[in-house]
């Protein structure tokens, strides 16, 4: 598993890893000669540039002409055209390393949102422009209210089905990682980023793709525990298993967080009343 040390997936899952190939760049950030905070600026990385990832660490992606923090990329998988839908009623996730979400089908519409790969949302609506390229109408909800239009090229039917589900959760607070089992054998180990003090073991009372009361729009493959404790997908953010617990403890927001690719693995592994450990 190049490139994602903290992602395990027997091979049984008939899930394809994501390998560190891309790159969005989530602002302008400098490219160093050596992995080394201290060591010389070579270039700057401009924001939403897509950069290829030559070799990945725990702690680094070196590029073209030098090494950036993995903080600064959020990776992305390779571009594959989508079939478009023949209607509207699905869960979709975006493919691109961003997309907007506009007024109406139009690149002249104004921008009402931004989000980026592996964000998910319900295509409630489809429509094709002047042009002849099909837009998609999305919403929080299967039955929500329009949110607004997005090109439907940039998005992608979500798939979730797998062979195998996990019988058991365990969240090392102090390693900042979540371990899945299948029948007392690890099945995947990813990293997350834990916000807010979480209470001891409990277990997942529902499972959600997609959820209105997310922090960001798109924030996807939530799981809700009885203690209130919510985990899910990001794709603003790519700091992961590097800080300490304690500094996230000092919140109040009782949530894990995952990169987006690793809450997607993790949530076809999962069903609901799945037993949580918590340590």
């Amino acid at each position: 598993m190049v490139g994602v040390p903290f992602l395990r997936l027997n091979d049984a899952l008939a899930l394809q890893p994501l390998v560190d190939q891309y790159g969005r760049a989530f602002k302008r950030a400098p490219v160093l000669s050596d992995p080394d905070l201290e060591s010389a600026v070579v270039d700057h990385l401009l924001p939403e540039k897509l950069i290829t990832i030559l070799e990945a660490d725990a702690q680094w992606y070196r590029v073209n002409g030098g090494y950036v923090p993995r903080a600064v990329l959020q990776p992305v998988a390779p571009y594959e055209r989508p079939e478009i839908a023949a209607q509207a009623g699905f869960p979709a996730t975006v493919i691109t390393p961003t997309t907007l979400i506009r007024e109406y089908c139009s690149v002249l519409a104004p921008i009402l949102d931004r989000v980026g790969w592996g964000a998910v949302l319900h295509v409630v609506d489809r429509l094709r422009d002047d042009y002849g390229e099909w837009w998609y109408g999305v919403s929080t909800a299967a039955d929500g209210s329009l949110i607004g239009w997005t090109p439907a090229l940039h998005w992608a039917k979500l798939m979730l089905e797998t062979p195998l589900f996990a019988d058991l959760l365990r969240i090392d607070l102090a390693a900042q990682m979540i371990e899945a089992y299948h029948v007392g054998n690890s099945i995947a180990r990813l990293p997350i980023r834990v916000l807010g003090k979480v209470s001891a073991g409990d277990t997942v009372v529902e499972t959600m793709a997609i959820s209105s009361a997310a922090p960001k729009l798109g924030s996807p493959y939530h799981l809700t525990l009885k203690n209130g404790l919510t985990i899910y997908g990001v794709w603003w953010h790519n700091d992961f298993a590097n800080s300490s617990a304690q500094e996230f403890n000092q919140s109040n927001s009782g949530s894990i967080e995952l990169p987006a690719y690793a809450a997607q693995a993790l949530y076809k592994l999962i069903t609901p009343n799945i037993a949580v450990s918590i340590s």
